[in-house]
């Protein structure tokens, strides 16, 4: 008896670390109906994910529904099969994080062996729930120039954010509608990082390069967004796919290209030592065993290696490095860590 109760509660906390980490993939949902405008029951929907090939099927109920959750963000092909109807695909359907959205699908009579394909992107509509927010995708990361290098800082660009810091940290101030600095929530992969009664970000955020994109929910929240009154900002790191992608990269300040401050010049100072030098790089791709030939796809990694040297009048050089590899951008088919589920075909 003692052993069920243990397993029950095991099984209570898995599903719950499950449905927990699912917080910033996205969903989608629709109807599939025929000519007439009838729904079509047991219709197989199939979502692929075209950077990894990573596929999901699921059925329509007796409402001609049908439901994909936890889907990594990303580009999506979605295809429609059922006998008497020519196979439908619509190709171009992009997921943001924390998406909820709608594509209805209207299915044409014919053979099964034909096939018609839209190509034009999904209109998509979200009609789920009343939640509002802004993405801030990997090309304002990564184009937008920010002088600490913090990602989370231009979660200023979305409506109804303020304040006169980058983020939400105690003694700070950055507000979201309004609310108190420290109701603000931070998620990275699905799991908040926020610490203590202060509220506070820890320090390892994953750096620009790691971020795919970030989404600030600023009204409308579900119930898996608890414990805050202001907003939320949900990120998602990188991940890998098909294709081997990296890159190298230096940043750098230096007083060899800094003008003298307004001070020092009047009381005749000269320039002070400035140097930081923020260097790395980045590489994803498919798992493989390299010797033996082993493909094990769907599985894939993203691994960024970050290292900054500073050196200061008056300090010593200081060194300090960071690796975003962590279990959490490690993509494992059918893991409770949530970002590539096992393919169904």
């Amino acid at each position: 008896m003692l052993k069920l109760l243990f397993q029950s509660i095991g099984v209570t906390i898995l599903a719950a670390c499950v449905a927990f980490a699912q917080t910033g993939n996205a969903t989608i949902t629709g109807r599939v109906t025929d000519p007439s405008g009838a729904v079509i029951l047991g219709a197989s929907i199939t979502a692929t994910n075209t950077g990894t090939n990573v596929k999901r099927t699921t059925t329509t109920n007796q409402e001609g529904l049908y439901v994909i959750p936890n889907l990594i963000p990303g580009n999506y092909a979605l295809a429609a099969e059922f006998t008497g109807f020519k196979k439908l695909e619509q190709e171009k359907v992009l997921l943001q994080v924390g998406d909820r959205v709608t594509l209805n699908l209207s299915m044409e009579v014919g053979s099964s062996a034909e096939s018609v394909t839209v190509t034009g992107e999904a209109p998509l509509l979200r009609t789920e729930d009343a939640q509002t927010g802004m993405v801030i995708d990997n090309r304002r990361i990564q184009q937008l120039p920010q002088y600490n290098r913090n990602a989370l800082a231009f979660a200023i660009l979305a409506a109804n954010v303020n304040g006169a810091s980058e983020q939400g940290n105690y003694g700070t101030d950055f507000r979201i509608n309004g609310g108190r600095t420290n109701q603000t929530e931070y998620i990275i992969d699905g799991l908040p990082v926020t610490t203590g009664y202060k509220h506070e970000v820890p320090p390892a955020v994953p750096s620009m390069e790691a971020v795919a994109e970030f989404k600030v929910l600023t009204n409308g929240f579900a119930a898996e967004y608890g414990r805050l009154s202001g907003g939320a900002v949900v990120l998602v790191s990188k991940s890998g796919n098909n294709e081997f992608h990296g890159q190298a990269y230096w940043y750098f300040k230096n007083d060899k290209l800094n003008a003298n401050s307004w001070t020092s010049n009047r009381f005749g100072r000269p320039k002070g030592v400035f140097h930081d030098n923020v260097f790395g790089g980045s590489i994803g791709g498919p798992v493989l065993i390299l010797g033996l030939g082993i493909d094990v796809r769907p599985t894939f990694q993203f691994e960024n290696l970050t290292s900054e040297t500073r050196k200061g009048k008056g300090r010593a050089p200081r060194k300090q490095a960071g690796r975003a590899g962590s279990p959490s951008q490690i993509r494992l088919p059918g893991s409770a860590i949530h970002l590539a589920p096992s393919s169904s075909s």
